[in-house]
């Protein structure tokens, strides 16, 4: 007999009831940080999806106080105990989450435990009036991962239903097909390219409830359309294991 999960309604804010946030923190890993999107920057600099979301935000809002404390390499761990702290000495009253990645392709990482650990830390911001944006970590579609890729499914569900729990905003960016695609992933199918930060700050615009995000979202792929680099031929499975993903 099959049992069907409850669908939890998740009500994004409208742009007439969305809070009037002035100071912005994201906090996570190379993803957060930006990496592998030098759209428009100096050689060697990166933009990266939260800048580009808080751009946004202060667009729509007239201004906002905008931190990014994400760091490449960084761990749940990290997020917890040294950026979220840091985040609310801060005083933000928004703050994105963007965390997991580089423990869940460990060797034995318990996806679950993980989750409940970002959950509680998700659960403090909210006891404390922040809003907090959930964002799951996430693969490409065509990167063969095995068991990797059923560790990020267990931390992202995990962490679906406690962010859901504590009243947070959630953006499940592996349930969205625009965000795994081929095209919106570097050469090293770890790091998102300048298109996919595009496509996940626009994503995460509007959960926000920024006005027209979506629309934007389609506009600012067709502008750009001509000005990205052409993909690579994809490295065979065997080079980019040694390459990259080890």
């Amino acid at each position: 007999v099959g049992v069907t999960a409850p669908v939890v309604e998740r009500v994004r804010p409208s742009p007439a009831t969305r809070p009037a946030w002035q100071r912005f923190v994201a906090v996570g890993d190379s993803v957060t940080e930006g990496l592998c999107d030098s759209s428009r920057m100096a050689a060697g600099e990166y933009r990266g999806w939260a800048d580009r979301l808080a751009m946004l935000l202060a667009q729509s809002a007239g201004g906002i106080g905008y931190a990014n404390l994400a760091v490449r390499s960084r761990r749940v761990a990290d997020a917890v105990d040294v950026q979220l702290p840091r985040a609310l000495d801060l005083g933000a009253d928004l703050v994105t989450v963007l965390i997991g990645g580089n423990d869940l392709v460990r060797v034995g990482a318990r996806a679950e435990a993980l989750a409940d650990r970002v959950g509680d830390a998700v659960d403090g911001l909210r006891g404390v009036g922040c809003d907090v944006l959930v964002v799951t970590p996430f693969l490409p579609a065509h990167a063969r991962l095995g068991s990797v890729r059923v560790a990020f499914e267990r931390f992202a569900e995990r962490l679906v239903a406690r962010a859901d729990g504590a009243g947070a905003m959630v953006l499940d960016a592996s349930a969205h097909g625009g965000l795994t695609a081929r095209g919106m992933w570097a050469e090293d199918r770890v790091h998102l390219n300048s298109s996919g930060h595009r496509a996940l700050a626009y994503a995460a615009a509007d959960v926000l409830g920024v006005p027209d995000a979506a629309a934007l979202a389609g506009l600012d792929a067709v502008l750009h359309g001509d000005a990205e680099e052409p993909d690579a031929p994809p490295l065979p499975d065997a080079e980019w294991l040694v390459r990259h993903a080890m």
